[in-house]
């Protein structure tokens, strides 16, 4: 009887070691995971951050953007304008060196 029970307390203590060893690791797991995703939590928190970022750096560079395609418009429209007077002005150059060389043959 004595070594039934000196048995069956060998097991009781093995199976404490193995529950305390499990609590341990289970204890090491949790920890882990608490740290696993705490990391994740500030991966995530600036992985949002930096697309703020560029969302904002998106938003002024278009708003950069609008004004300079308006002005190439306008400088556009300007330079057809330049033309057309740049063609006036020949066309009166040629016009009065004309009339310089009609009255030079009046004369």
């Amino acid at each position: 009887l004595r070594e039934q029970l000196s048995a069956r307390e060998q097991v009781i203590n093995a199976m404490e070691r193995d529950k305390r060893d499990l609590e341990r690791d289970l204890e090491r797991r949790n920890l882990e995971n608490r740290n696993t995703l705490e990391m994740m939590s500030s991966l995530q928190d600036s992985h949002k951050q930096q697309v703020d970022v560029f969302l904002n750096r998106i938003t002024f560079l278009e708003g950069k953007i609008i004004p300079c395609e308006l002005e190439a418009a306008q400088a556009g429209a300007l330079r057809e304008e330049l033309e057309i007077k740049q063609n006036e002005c020949d066309d009166l150059d040629e016009a009065v060196r004309e009339l310089e060389q009609q009255m030079d043959l009046a004369s």
